[in-house]
């Protein structure tokens, strides 16, 4: 059994991750790779790759903010400069609006809490009141 190289190591956890993402359990996976791969290798190796697709997992988690925002931003420039150039005026004003709630641009909408069309009398009663 020879040891695989770092090309079949990604492909092997790549795959692992695949079938985690799935929803796999180490069971199935144990068995997917006993029966349906040539891997030639110990559930206690699966295990460890196992745990490196997980870390690798957890760590598309930690999110880059500044940059998916620069990245959103980005994109929806394209797309208005594109809806500007085919001359779709709705389609240019749809993606400024969502540029803009994206940004924080757009005033915060206002919630008026009514009952029946009927403003609500809140009557405040204190513990020792009772």
């Amino acid at each position: 059994m020879a040891k695989p190289t770092k090309a079949e190591m990604t492909q092997r956890i790549a795959r692992i991750s695949e079938l985690l993402l799935r929803g796999a359990s180490r069971a199935v996976i144990c068995q997917y790779v006993s029966e349906k791969t040539n891997w030639e290798i110990t559930d206690r190796t699966t295990d460890r790759y196992i745990q490196k697709a997980t870390d690798i997992i957890r760590s598309g988690a930690e999110t880059d903010t500044a940059y998916e925002i620069g990245k959103a931003k980005e994109r929806y420039e394209f797309l208005w400069q594109k809806a500007l150039s085919m001359q779709d005026y709705r389609e240019a004003r749809g993606v400024q609006k969502d540029r803009g709630n994206l940004l924080g641009l757009e005033a915060p909408k206002k919630t008026d809490i009514t009952s029946g069309g009927e403003k609500i009398q809140l009557t405040v009663v204190y513990k020792d009141e009772l």
